[in-house]
């Protein structure tokens, strides 16, 4: 998933790439209590996250103004991430809350931003 397209068969010669709604960011979000990896754009196919199908509730309010975007409980898929279409070019508070633990990072939702988000330790 790259912020501008969806990419399938990255790096092959039968790569196609369907281009995403240019207003619109897709960000994964894998939340975790105790093991995490590293990631910027995130694989449809081969990224795991630690709390596989785990109801949580989802935050999302801009980092400068406060408005809220998104305020629900969602579960996370069966690799352990949930997605999260959010408003493109801005700077936006993601907030996690799953059986009482929480935790929060800060992101971007620009053009050479990751669409990765493995860093919310809940705790």
């Amino acid at each position: 998933m790259r912020p501008d397209a969806l990419v399938l068969q990255p790096g092959t010669s039968e790569e196609v790439s369907a281009p995403l709604d240019p207003s619109t960011f897709y960000l994964s979000v894998a939340p975790y209590r105790d093991a995490t990896h590293p990631c910027e754009m995130h694989s449809l196919t081969t990224c795991l996250g630690e709390m596989r199908d785990t109801e949580i509730g989802v935050r999302v309010a801009d980092a400068t103004t406060g408005e809220v975007l998104i305020d629900r409980r969602q579960r996370t898929a069966d690799n352990g991430f949930a997605g999260l279409w959010l408003p493109r070019d801005r700077e936006l508070r993601v907030s996690v809350e799953a059986g009482g633990d929480t935790g929060e990072a800060v992101v971007r939702t620009g053009s050479d931003d990751p669409t990765c988000l493995t860093e919310i330790r809940l705790g």
